[in-house]
Parts: C-alpha cells; sequence; structure tokens
C-alpha cells in the first residue's frame, strides 16, 4: 500500500492561509498607516487579508488553480506595497511573475506580457509616494531588478539544459518528428494521433493539464485519459509522462 504524500503546492497553500491568517490578525491590531492611499485603511486592510484567506483555503480543495493563485498575489503585492510593505509587495510581485510563467504564460508574446505586468506594477508605485520619494525610487529600481535578474536566470538555464534536451531522441521515434529542427512547428495531427489524443496531448503538454482536469473537462474517466495518453507515448516511442514533455517541448506544439 502506497503512502500518500502532501504535494509541496498543498504545503504552500497551507502556509499562504498560515500566513495571512497572522497578516489579519497583526492588520486588526496595528495602528493604521497615516500616509496610506487606501482609504479606511484599519477596516480595508482586515477585510483585504480576510478574502486572501479565503481564497487560500479554497485552493487547497481546488489545487492548481493558477488564476485563484495569481489573485491572491496580486492583491496582496498591491495591498502591502501600499501600506509601507513595499518589498514584500515586490516579492509577492515577482512570485506572481514565477507562477505564470510556470504555467507557461509567457510562451506566446512573452516580451510584450511582461511589459504590460510591468507598466501596470509600475502605475501602482507612485501609492508609495507619501511614504516617501526616496522609497519610491527604490521600489521602482527593486522591481526592474527582479524582472531583469528572472530574465538573466531564464536565458541561464535555457542554455545549461538545452544540450540535455537535444540529447534525448528515442530510437522508434516517428518519422514526423525527425525530420523536424527544434524550435520549428510540429503538428500533432501529423504525427498520426486521432482527435482525441490530439486534444489530449495538447491539453497536457501545451496548456499545462493534469489528468485529472483533462477527464474533467472533456467528461471521461481519468482511466480513459490515462488510455489514450498511453497509446501516444507508443505512438512517439517514449516511456513516460517526462521523456514526451522532453520530447516535444522541444518544437512549438499545434493541432
Amino acid at each position: 500500500m502506497q503512502k500518500k504524500t502532501v504535494s509541496a503546492e498543498t504545503i504552500m497553500h497551507i502556509a499562504a492561509v498560515f500566513i495571512l491568517v497572522i497578516a489579519t490578525g497583526v492588520s486588526l491590531v496595528s495602528t493604521p498607516d497615516p500616509y496610506t492611499v487606501i482609504p479606511k485603511v484599519e477596516i480595508t486592510v482586515p477585510i483585504i487579508n480576510a478574502l486572501c484567506v479565503v481564497l487560500a483555503l479554497v485552493l487547497l480543495f481546488i489545487p492548481r488553480n493558477t488564476a485563484l493563485e495569481c489573485s491572491i498575489l496580486a492583491i496582496q503585492a498591491v495591498s502591502t506595497c501600499l501600506t509601507g510593505y513595499e518589498s514584500l509587495g515586490i516579492f509577492l510581485f515577482s512570485a506572481l511573475l514565477l507562477i505564470l510563467f510556470c504555467d507557461g504564460f509567457f510562451k506566446k508574446h512573452a516580451v510584450r506580457r511582461i511589459l504590460i505586468l510591468f507598466v501596470i506594477w509600475l502605475a501602482v508605485l507612485p501609492g508609495i509616494i507619501p511614504h516617501g520619494i526616496e522609497r519610491y525610487i527604490l521600489a521602482i529600481a527593486e522591481s526592474i531588478f527582479i524582472i531583469a535578474f528572472y530574465c538573466f536566470i531564464y536565458k541561464k538555464l535555457e542554455s545549461l539544459l538545452k544540450p540535455l534536451v537535444t540529447l534525448y531522441i528515442p530510437e522508434s521515434i516517428c518519422p514526423a518528428v525527425k525530420d523536424i529542427k527544434k524550435g520549428d512547428k510540429l503538428s500533432l495531427t501529423s504525427c498520426g494521433l486521432n482527435e482525441r489524443e490530439v486534444q489530449f496531448t495538447f491539453d497536457f503538454l501545451v496548456n499545462n493539464k493534469t489528468y485529472r482536469q483533462i477527464a474533467d473537462e472533456q467528461y471521461v474517466s481519468i482511466s480513459t485519459v490515462k488510455k489514450v495518453m498511453a497509446d501516444v507515448l507508443k505512438k512517439f516511442g517514449v516511456r513516460n509522462q517526462n521523456d514526451l514533455k522532453i520530447l516535444l517541448l522541444q518544437y512549438k506544439i499545434e493541432r
């Protein structure tokens, strides 16, 4: 009998609930920030924190909900920034970027989307000015550094991992993949996948969905999804989900 393990995601959500409960309590008993632009801060901030507690609790029952995770981070980033905790706000903003990146939000139009988010964030930062112009300038500098640092790390990891990815070429790989260069478009249909296999594979790889999510959205059992994906693995000549990802994410996947 296999032991049930708690996922890292669940641990993060539990920690989020714990921290937000503490933040709610602190905001109820602490002296209101006299410089904040948030109206009726002594009431508004505890309500905001309590709302985020509820959302974090929902995440415990509905995991892998990126929209909900990002909503909590965005709300808290703005709230903490406007109440004089701009460093914490910038950290939460950076966490928001990381989650969006891991969810594949920046796969398309990466530069444009990063710029849009950054401009929105810059529109929030003037709320720091009542706390001092020097803190406002420092917050802008920190935010720019965060973006630059993440771009640097991404490029560094990309260069380090690229050789590892190119080493993995299954012997029984389908001919449609053999003739395509890394980074080019790859049509799943041209690889001999039927309509259902294309849909499931696209959701799994491009939309980053779990088998459970695919099953729920397609109104089929999870065993059906597993069977379909097992056939996909055979067609591509790979052993498991990870090998499929390593192989196909070298290309621009299309239906």
